[in-house]
């Protein structure tokens, strides 16, 4: 009788086990899942169109802020107002600001490390001349505004599409 009782025991305790296991892996593959903070909606370049217009401001503050601390120059605009620009664009989805080869890129959204999308500024006049390390992988690349000397673009960087193009 004892023996039928341990036997039993330990086929619980591997079954107990394999559940908690098998929680673990869906938990872990969910999470995995989660595209972003926020889903890439159905028509990602709308959105970044009218994000451009609504948050103008606060992109070209923190726009001059990196390209002038990347340079050396002293900016006009206070390190609280540049940290509130910052933190407001943050809060309004967008995940990463940097400075990056001869662009300054405002990624709205990100799914995995396959696909990024968002707004672009390129230092230099042509838009072809962005640097490859700026965006990798970058496969669309869409004027946001014919004035102001035409600097801002909407991006988007997909590893698969850059990938199936053989570039």
């Amino acid at each position: 009788m004892a023996m039928k009782q341990r036997r039993l025991l330990s086929r619980l305790l591997i079954a107990v086990c394999a559940l908690v296991a098998v929680a673990f892996v869906i938990h872990m593959f969910s999470s995995a899942m989660r595209l972003s903070r926020r889903a890439i909606p159905a028509r990602p370049m709308e959105v970044a169109q009218s994000d451009f217009v609504r948050e103008y401001e606060l992109l070209n503050i923190v726009k001059n802020y990196l390209i002038a601390s990347d340079i050396g120059r002293v900016t006009r605009t206070s390190d609280a107002e540049v940290q509130n620009a910052a933190r407001t664009l943050s809060r309004r989805g967008f995940q990463r600001m940097e400075r990056s080869g001869n662009a300054v890129v405002f990624t709205r959204w990100t799914r995995f490390r396959d696909l990024s999308i968002g707004i672009v500024y390129v230092h230099d006049t042509d838009a072809i001349a962005i640097d490859r390390h700026a965006i990798a992988f970058l496969t669309l690349l869409v004027p946001l505004d014919s004035q102001n000397g035409g600097r801002w673009y909407y991006y988007e960087a997909d590893f698969n599409v850059y990938r199936m193009r053989g570039n």
